[in-house]
């Protein structure tokens, strides 16, 4: 399970607890396919109220995605004029699309820990206060 939100003190403590949230969210939706399948695939074309269903699911991980940047925006590690929902939004696109493709590679290993590096260093460097940077 991830760290909540409010327990890291400095950006490399940040850093390293999404890469903790990250890991476990990789080890879920890769290690049972069928999770992954469900809800970005097939969930959204079974009927009209399963499609609510996998929406409020995306809904439920955006909302978790932005209690970590407003966390970050609060102490300082992020930019306070990033667009938290749209950001967490964009965020999670990113991870899902990583256990997409974690998922489809031969060695799940070495793309995990790809995915992770690429994702922390969008949503990091991508992100940070300048002040937090240094």
């Amino acid at each position: 399970m991830a760290d909540a939100p409010g327990t890291s003190g400095t950006l490399e403590e940040y850093a390293e607890q999404m890469k903790r949230g990250l890991d476990n969210l990789f080890d879920i939706l890769v290690e049972d396919p069928f999770i992954s399948k469900l809800l970005f695939h097939e969930a959204q074309g079974i009927d009209e109220e399963m499609s609510r269903k996998a929406q409020k699911a995306l809904d439920l991980f955006a909302d978790f995605s932005s209690f970590y940047i407003k966390d970050g925006i609060a102490k300082g590690f992020l930019r306070p004029d990033i667009e938290i929902r749209e950001t967490a939004y964009a965020f999670n696109a990113v991870v899902f699309e990583g256990a997409r493709r974690i998922a489809l590679s031969k060695d799940k290993g070495k793309a995990k820990k790809s995915w992770t590096k690429a994702i922390l260093d969008l949503m990091i460097e991508g992100t940070a206060a300048p002040q937090a940077q240094k």
